[in-house]
C-alpha cells in the first residue's frame, strides 16, 4: 500500500494544538460528568437503604444524603455545561484556523492557475475539509473518548 503524503492530520493538528485550552476542558469536564455519574448509585442506594430502616434519628442523615445527590446532579450539570462551551469555542475556533491556512495556500497559486481551473470547486472542496474536521472531533470525542473513559472508570 502506497503511503499518502498528504495526510489531512498535518492540517489539523496545528489547529488543535493551537486551541489546547479548550480540548483540555472538553476532557476535564467530561470526567466531571462521568466521575458524577459514576457515585450517584451509591448515594441512591444508601439513600434507598435509609428509607427501609427509617428511624428519628435518620432524618439527618437522609438529608445530608439529599444534598450529596444534588451536589452530584449539580457536578454534572456544570460538566456538561463546561463542556458544551469548550467545545463550540475548541471546533469554531480551530475551524477557522483551518480555513485560513487553507485559503492562504490556494492564494499563493499564480493567476494562470486560477484561469486554468474552476475555482469554486477548490472553495467546495475546502469547506468540506474543514467541517470534516467538525465531523471527526465529534466523532472522536462523543463516541470514543467518553464510551472508553465511561468503560474503563
Amino acid at each position: 500500500m502506497k503511503k499518502r503524503k498528504n495526510s489531512i492530520f498535518r492540517y489539523y493538528i496545528p489547529a488543535i494544538k493551537k486551541h489546547k485550552n479548550y480540548l483540555i476542558a472538553m476532557i476535564l469536564g467530561m470526567l466531571a460528568v462521568i466521575m458524577a455519574d459514576l457515585f450517584l448509585p451509591f448515594f441512591l442506594k444508601d439513600l434507598t437503604n435509609l428509607f427501609v430502616e427509617l428511624g428519628d434519628k435518620d432524618i439527618a442523615e437522609a438529608t445530608q444524603l439529599l444534598w450529596g445527590i444534588l451536589g452530584l446532579f449539580m457536578i454534572t450539570w456544570l460538566g456538561w455545561r463546561v463542556n458544551e462551551y469548550s467545545i463550540t469555542r475548541f471546533e469554531i475556533k480551530s475551524m477557522q484556523e483551518i480555513a485560513q491556512n487553507c485559503f492562504e495556500k490556494i492564494q499563493k497559486h499564480s493567476f494562470r492557475f486560477f484561469s486554468d481551473n474552476f475555482t469554486g470547486s477548490f472553495v467546495k472542496k475546502i469547506s468540506r475539509f474543514v467541517f470534516g474536521f467538525e465531523s471527526l472531533i465529534d466523532l472522536l470525542y462523543f463516541n470514543f473518548l467518553y464510551q472508553t473513559i465511561y468503560i474503563t472508570s
